[in-house]
């Protein structure tokens, strides 16, 4: 197993590059496992993954890109002191991988949190799994679990969205955030037909500057903003169609907008 690399400048088109880290050195001579990113401070990537060493042990890898200036970061350097971690004693040696992203504590020390297994325990997030009214979707909620996770909350009740009108969510300052919001629609009438067997929902939704279109009921959403002047910009949106005697929603990104991305991901 290899961690392949693609860059895109729109999440839908890619170019496919030289795989970025590949079995070479004692901690994953026999494969690269799945890992996380973490970026330093002064804006330094480092890849932390899971490989397989030649006794078939999982093992925690380092990898920094060779060249800060490569806007795509090709070539990937690994620690010449990898493996970095071994599995603790007590932990299954073959059941120690999945390295989180690191994070740094006020005594100035990183961390990070691995899958593994003790004996017949192990950590998981339990969760239920449904299928939606239609039998054709699955649905995981709610992880009760994630919600001791979150921190600051911020609530905005009570608005009213005009048409093309913009309300900014302040005080988010986190790097993820979790974002919950409930529209309410005064009139359903005026939804535009939509002939399911005629019209492919992918093609709606991937149609070039779709997101931006007006339609009888929306797009109405989210942005993510990725400058001030909003010329970048990730949309999640929603239209609201009428299907003979029902209305459905579809779900629309956006992501035409968004500034270019590198991606490294795995492959077998």
């Amino acid at each position: 197993m290899v961690w392949g690399h693609s860059v895109s400048k729109d999440l839908i088109n890619w170019t496919h590059l030289n795989d970025a880290i590949e079995p070479s050195c004692v901690g994953d001579s026999k494969s690269c496992f799945s890992g996380s990113a973490t970026i330093l401070p002064g804006e330094k990537p480092l890849m932390l993954y899971t490989g397989i060493d030649g006794k078939g042990h999982q093992v925690q890898n380092l990898a920094i890109p060779k060249n800060l200036s490569d806007p795509y970061l090709r070539e990937w350097e690994k620690h010449p002191q990898n493996p970095l971690m071994t599995a603790p004693s007590g932990v299954e040696v073959n059941e120690f991988r999945d390295p989180s992203t690191a994070w740094q504590g006020k005594d100035g020390k990183w961390r990070v949190i691995i899958g593994a297994q003790k004996g017949d325990e192990g950590k998981t997030i339990p969760r239920k799994i449904w299928l939606d009214k239609s039998g054709k979707q699955l649905i995981q909620w709610p992880i009760e679990e994630l919600e001791k996770l979150r921190d600051k909350q911020i609530s905005i009740t009570g608005e009213t969205l005009l048409s093309r009108s913009i309300l900014e969510v302040k005080g988010i300052t986190a790097s993820q955030a979790d974002v919950e919001v409930l529209f309410g629609l005064p009139d359903l009438q005026s939804a535009e037909l939509l002939e399911p067997s005629e019209v492919d929902p992918q093609i709606l939704s991937t149609s070039e500057q779709y997101a931006s279109r007006k339609g009888m009921i929306g797009p109405f959403g989210l942005q993510v903003l990725a400058s001030k002047d909003q010329t970048e910009r990730t949309t999640i949106s929603f239209r609201i169609y009428r299907v003979v005697d029902k209305y459905i929603c579809l779900m629309i990104s956006d992501p035409s907008r968004k500034f270019e991305y590198v991606a490294v991901t795995r492959d077998h």
